[in-house]
């Protein structure tokens, strides 16, 4: 435990550091956007761990756990908070996407329906 200690404390440093620079303009857009992926992707497997913590917890007390689908549902939370983003974005006028883009957008929507579509009804 001690070993984890010591890195996450060398990580809150470097996200400490990372931020004074941010803010210092020291970095490009493209830089920020693949840090920003970064930690989005890091914030969705922290969450992930937490509740399937938590899951463990009940399952100690007879409930299952599963952390891979914890880490799923998260994303598709955050699948669908970005698509709302850019749905509102549109809607109040914000740049066009280059016309590449957005054909890459539609193909990888389509291919996501079709294997949504794919998946068996599960009733909740």
């Amino acid at each position: 435990m001690f070993e984890a200690d010591i890195a996450l404390g060398r990580m809150k440093q470097s996200i400490d550091q990372l931020d004074h620079e941010v803010s210092d303009g020291k970095y490009t857009a493209d830089l920020l956007s693949d840090i920003k992926t970064s930690v989005d992707q890091l914030r969705l497997t922290m969450w992930a761990a937490i509740e399937a913590e938590d899951q463990r917890k009940q399952e100690i007390r007879g409930g299952p756990t599963n952390f891979k689908k914890k880490l799923v549902e998260f994303r598709i939370k955050r699948l669908v908070e970005m698509l709302n983003n850019f749905r509102i974005g549109i809607a109040e006028g914000d740049p066009y996407p280059e016309t590449s883009d957005l054909q890459t957008l539609r193909s990888a929507l389509r291919t996501m329906l079709k294997n949504l579509d794919s998946f068996p009804s599960r009733k909740t």
